[in-house]
C-alpha cells in the first residue's frame, strides 16, 4: 500500500515554525508494529517465563503492569533494542525518506529510546532493580567509527579540558539524581525541557510512536506557543527554571501505531503516568542536514546513519559528528508555531 507523505512545506513548518503533525499512515508501519509486539511478547517469555507472556498476548501492552515485574524493565528494554535496533533505524530511515519526503543526505540518530512507563504509584515502590546487560556489540559499532576518524581523539581532550573549566566556572551541573531524589527510575518523568539543552542536534525531527497505552494521562505534553523563545532551564535538571509561566498544556491523544512528528526545540515533556495503562512508545530522530550543538551541552549525541548506509542496510558505517567541529544554533522563526495539525494520512 502507498504511503501518504508529508510535503516539502509541511516539513518546512516543523524545522522552522514547531509545527507537530500526528500520522496515522506512515512507511512500514504494519510491519514494524507486528514486529515490536512480537519482540515484547519473546523478551517478556525469555526474562519472566511463558504464563506471563500469555497474559500479556491476552490483554495487551498496556496491561504489563499487572503481568511483568518492573523491576525487570531495563532488561527487558535491552532485550528489545537488541533485537530490533537495526530494523528500527532502517524503518527511521523509511519515514525520513518516504513519508517526510527528505533528499540525500539525511540523518538518523544512533540513539533510540522504548518508553515503557508503568502507573505512577505501582512505580513509585519499585525496588531491586535489574540492570541490563553490557550492550558490547553496540559498544563495539561506536568504538570502530571514533577509530576510523583519529581526529576524535583530538575533539575527545579538547572536550575534556572545557569540561573540567565548566565545571570549576559552574559547579552546579546536570546531576538528575540529585534532582528527582528518592524516586525510582522507573517512576521518573520528564519536566518542560528542549533537547538541544542536552546535546541532541540543532534542527531535528523527532518520531515519537505509540505502541500502546498511550493517553491523556500518561502522554507526551507539547508547549508550542513556547517555540523559538528564549528560555532559561535549570543546570541540575535540565528542564525548565522555576517560575517561567507557561500556556496550557497540549497533551497528545495517540492510538496504538500512530506517529507523532514533532521538532526536539519545541518545549516538551511527559505527563506523569497516573493513569492504569502502561504507556508503551519508542522515539528517535532525523536531522535533514549535518548535526550541529550547543557547545555548553554536558554530552553531546554524535553518532548517526547516514541515508544513504540505511538505504542499503548498511548498519555498521556509523558517522561521526563531532560537536567540537559541528557547533551550531538555532536557525528558526520565533513566535510562529500556532499549534499542531492532525495529519490523518490514509
Amino acid at each position: 500500500m502507498a504511503t501518504a507523505q508529508l510535503g516539502r512545506k509541511d516539513v518546512e513548518a516543523i524545522t522552522t515554525q514547531g509545527r507537530y503533525y500526528r500520522l496515522r499512515d506512515y512507511a512500514l508501519r504494519d510491519e514494524l508494529m507486528a514486529k515490536i509486539i512480537g519482540a515484547f511478547h519473546e523478551g517478556i517469555e525469555a526474562l519472566a517465563g511463558k504464563a506471563c507472556r500469555d497474559a500479556v498476548a491476552r490483554d495487551g501492552l498496556k496491561a504489563m503492569h499487572r503481568h511483568f515485574p518492573i523491576e525487570k524493565i531495563s532488561q527487558l528494554e535491552a532485550f528489545l533494542m537488541k533485537r530490533l535496533k537495526d530494523e528500527l533505524y532502517y524503518w527511521s530511515f523509511r519515514v525520513g525518506a518516504d513519508t517526510l519526503g527528505l533528499d540525500d543526505p539525511f540523518y538518523v540518530v544512533h540513539l533510540i529510546v522504548f518508553r515503557i512507563h508503568y502507573p505512577y504509584l505501582l512505580a513509585r515502590k519499585a525496588r531491586a532493580l535489574e540492570e541490563a546487560p553490557v550492550a558490547w556489540g553496540d559498544r563495539v559499532r561506536l568504538g570502530t567509527a571514533a577509530l576510523k576518524d583519529w581526529r576524535m581523539f583530538g575533539d575527545y581532550w579538547v572536550k575534556l579540558g572545557k569540561s573540567r573549566r565548566t565545571n570549576a566556572e559552574r559547579p552546579v551541573v546536570f546531576n538528575p539524581a540529585a534532582y528527582h531524589g528518592t524516586i525510582p527510575l522507573p517512576a521518573r518523568s520528564h519536566g518542560p525541557h528542549i533537547d538541544t539543552w542536552y546535546g541532541h542536534s540543532y534542527d531535528g525531527i523527532n518520531l515519537w510512536l505509540a505502541v500502546d497505552g498511550v493517553n491523556v494521562d500518561n502522554t507526551v505534553i507539547l508547549y508550542p506557543e513556547m517555540f523559538g523563545r528564549p528560555v532559561s532551564y535549570d543546570p541540575v535538571s535540565m528542564y525548565i527554571a522555576p517560575g517561567i509561566e507557561l500556556p496550557p498544556p497540549q497533551k497528545i491523544l495517540l492510538a496504538p501505531g500512530e506517529l507523532l512528528v514533532f521538532n526536539p526545540e519545541c518545549l516538551h515533556a511527559t505527563q506523569v503516568n497516573i493513569s492504569d495503562e502502561t504507556r508503551v512508545a519508542l522515539t528517535t530522530r532525523i536531522n535533514p542536514a549535518k548535526p550541529r550543538y550547543a557547545a555548553d551541552a554536558p554530552f553531546h549525541l554524535e553518532h548517526w546513519y547516514a541515508s544513504e548506509d540505511l538505504r542499503r542496510r548498511k548498519f555498521s558505517a556509523i558517522k561521526l559528528f563531532s560537536a567540537a567541529r559541528h557547533p551550531g544554533a538555532a536557525e528558526h522563526d520565533v513566535g510562529l508555531a500556532e499549534g499542531g495539525r492532525d495529519r490523518g494520512l490514509q
